[in-house]
């Protein structure tokens, strides 16, 4: 019915082929229109003639596609319908199937009740034969009563245990019956035999080491009485338990002789020689226990306990006998401790049996760590008491002439000494770490408290108590104030060293307290704060044995100053205008200077930091109101005895300079000043920038305000009422003091009150 347009297409084709053609030529053919326009009008009549068909066959079309539908819809009802019947006769189907099965399922499980029923009622019978047959012990004729195979078949041994455990149940229930008591010793009897059989079969194959025959008659006897009775036998037959030489090889081992150095670490190489033994046993052991018992852990947790109760144990105690040297005993203990829990614990834990081996461990130590303390002590004691030896001999016979003049820190001259507290201190942390090691838990804080007790008991009340006890009972205290220069020198010297000794030593016990003591006993207050009280009474009671030599040495310095100014006469400074002046310093100051000085050279080497700033002040203000004290009794002539008094002062002042130049703690400007014979080569200049804002001691400030005073011997009358006024060193003292030294000059007249004063 297209074709008209498909030649119309064709057509148009071929003209525009033969128009592509004709264009490179010069003439263009004119196109023939008249054709196509004829084609297009038949092609549009054919279509409107079509198209008239087709509206005439379209009711017809479209009822025939109404009734194909209304066939279809009735024919997919119908098939949906048999699907529904189909899937219900399916699910009918389903749960017959399942009825069916679950009865089957029944029925086999019946049938193998049955069957089990029946065997069970097939072996009751078999076993009420043969317990029958075990309760009649003879035939009527007399002759013994024929027994079953399985009782006397070798080859049936496996059998002869199942029926002999099963006989043995059924004749423990049975056992009120008067009338099996046959059957039961019977059946008593076999089991011993059996048992007997298969413990000599398992030792037969234990002697050669034949793990798979061990493995079948260990089966066996577990299955017939648990395997009790075969690991027994299998322990017993250790050669570490039955034979006699292996316990005489533990106990010359342990008993041989060892080196046990009195410091340092300790290793005993018996104690190693003998775990080394007990480890590779075990390790041999586990191998063939793993290939032989089922419950492999259960065998070897018994095989360690037995070896940690008997040989160990017995090893332990020939290692720590009560006669051994308590120091022995102790440093064996400890190692013993460290290497069992670092080694053996360790190592057989590998075994799963750490539990087991940790309790027989502790009970084996027990004793031992219960009275640990007590020897503990005992040694520590000894060891001080040892450490204190030497002390004891020379405070026998120390005297201040075996301490040698102007050797100020040789330690043979000194009645204490810091070697010994160290030698005490090193005792106490031996004990201590000891104590960590070797002492409950719960009771680390205790022991260590009560060590550091005794500690601080000999220090204090066995060492330096004792030592000043020897010193007052020598006399120190007469010693030091002794007109006698020598023997002042020497007791000071004592009584410095002691300090400084003691200072030292405390600062040691407090640097131990609070390094090595107090981590150890913080978790317990009360050992805590007894150890803080006692540590304060300690310090309390040294400080006043320092304070007490302190004391001592500044009053016998000051005695001795107070007693060489006395041999001045009270006109050494009362020079006449005629006598040619002294450009010395005079007599008299030269040997305090020198005494002081000396006694400066002990004090500074045995004193240092704020106890030296403290004393070197102290011992200044006091010699400062001791020289004061002697001039108010000396005639003063104006001019040149004031002078000479200005170079005594002077001297003295560059004395005390001389300690603050070499102390850090004090600032100090050094001008140019006059010379003296102190000690010190410079003089400080002490300027009003000096007193307002340096940080001088008392003493420096006293001795230079001394010497400003001086000027009132020097100075014309009429200048000496502006002396206050003018020197800043003198703004804080009393016209009345300055009036004092005013009185002094040779040249004095009441009459200058009103003219020169107020």
């Amino acid at each position: 019915m297209l074709r008209p347009a498909h030649q119309l297409q064709l057509q148009l084709q071929a003209q525009q082929q033969q128009q592509q053609a004709a264009a490179g030529s010069v003439a263009v053919a004119t196109l023939d229109t008249s054709a196509i326009t004829e084609n297009l009008h038949g092609t549009l009549e054919w279509l409107d003639s079509e198209l008239a068909t087709v509206t005439l066959l379209e009711p017809a079309a479209t009822a025939r596609c109404t009734e194909a539908a209304k066939m279809h819809a009735s024919r997919a009802a119908q098939l949906h319908e048999t699907l529904c019947k189909t899937a219900q006769e399916y699910k009918v189907l389903d749960d017959r199937i399942n009825t069916v099965g679950s009865a089957a399922v029944r029925i086999a499980e019946r049938l193998e009740g049955l069957d089990q029923h029946q065997q069970r009622a097939q072996q009751a019978l078999e076993l009420l034969a043969y317990f029958g047959e075990l309760n009649v012990p003879t035939t009527q004729s007399g002759a013994p009563q024929q027994r079953s195979a399985v009782f006397t078949d070798a080859k049936r041994i496996a059998q002869l245990v199942r029926v002999v455990k099963q006989l043995t149940a059924l004749g423990q229930e049975l056992a009120d019956s008067p009338k099996t008591a046959m059957a039961r010793v019977a059946i008593e009897g076999h089991a011993n035999q059996v048992e007997n059989s298969l413990l000599q079969s398992f030792e037969k194959a234990l002697d050669v080491r034949d793990a798979g025959k061990m493995k079948e008659f260990a089966a066996l006897l577990y299955e017939l009485n648990g395997g009790e009775s075969c690991l027994k036998l299998y322990i017993q037959k250790q050669d570490m338990f039955f034979d006699p030489n292996s316990r005489i090889r533990d106990e010359s081992l342990a008993k041989s002789p060892v080196d046990c150095p009195e410091s340092g670490k300790f290793v005993d190489p018996r104690l190693d020689q003998f775990y080394e033994d007990v480890l590779r046993c075990c390790a041999q052991e586990w191998l063939l226990i793993q290939k032989v018992f089922f419950n492999a852990v259960f065998v070897m947790s018994e095989l360690v306990r037995r070896i940690i109760e008997e040989r160990i144990t017995d090893f332990v105690g020939f290692l720590l006998q009560p006669t051994t040297d308590i120091g022995v005993h102790l440093r064996v203990l400890n190692f013993l401790m460290l290497e069992t829990r670092n080694r053996l614990i360790s190592q057989l834990g590998e075994y799963n049996v750490g539990e087991v081996v940790a309790k027989a461990v502790d009970s084996m130590l027990k004793p031992y760590q219960d009275s640990y303390i007590a020897k503990e002590l005992s040694w520590l004691q000894q060891s001080f008491q040892r450490d204190l030896g030497d002390f004891n001999k020379k405070k026998k016979h120390f005297t201040l002439e075996t301490v040698q003049e102007g050797s100020v820190v040789d330690l043979d001259s000194d009645i204490v000494t810091l070697e010994v507290v160290l030698n005490l201190i090193h005792a106490t942390k031996e004990a201590c770490t000891r104590c960590c090691n070797v002492s409950y838990l719960t009771q680390i804080p205790g022991n260590c408290s009560k060590l550091f007790l005794l500690l601080l008991d000999t220090c204090g009340t066995g060492y330096f108590d004792a030592a000043f006890t020897q010193l007052e009972r020598l006399g120190i205290s007469q010693a030091a104030a002794s007109d006698t220069q020598a023997a002042h020198v020497k007791a000071i010297h004592v009584f410095f060293r002691f300090s400084q000794v003691l200072t030292q030593a405390v600062v040691l016990l407090m640097r131990h307290f609070n390094e090595e003591i107090l981590p150890l006993i913080s978790s317990s207050a009360n050992d805590h704060a007894r150890c803080n009280d006692a540590m304060e009474q300690f310090l309390e009671r040294q400080e006043s044995k320092v304070v007490f030599g302190l004391n001592l040495s500044i009053d016998s310095i000051c005695k001795k100053v107070a007693s060489i100014l006395e041999d001045q006469k009270k006109s050494d400074y009362k020079v006449k205008e005629s006598e040619m002046p002294s450009f010395s310093v005079s007599a008299a100051i030269c040997s305090v200077v020198e005494f002081v000085s000396a006694q400066y050279q002990v004090i500074s080497r045995t004193l240092d930091g704020q106890n030296l700033d403290t004393f070197l002040d102290e011992l200044g203000l006091r010699l400062h109101a001791i020289v004061k004290e002697h001039l108010m009794q000396v005639t003063v002539s104006p001019g040149a005895g004031g002078m000479q008094l200005m170079r005594d002062l002077v001297a003295l002042k560059d004395m005390v300079f001389g300690w603050w130049l070499k102390r850090p703690s004090v600032v100090v400007v050094v001008g140019p000043g006059s010379s003296g014979t102190g000690g010190a080569t410079s003089s400080p200049n002490l300027g009003p920038a000096n007193a307002a804002g340096l940080n001088l001691p008392a003493s420096a400030t006293a001795f230079e305000q001394l010497v400003e005073l001086t000027k009132v011997f020097v100075l014309p009358v009429k200048n000496l009422g502006s002396l206050l006024s003018d020197s800043p060193h003198l703004n804080s003292l009393d016209a009345q003091e300055l009036l004092s030294f005013v009185k002094l000059r040779s040249d004095y007249e009441p009459d200058w009150l009103g003219k020169h004063f107020f």
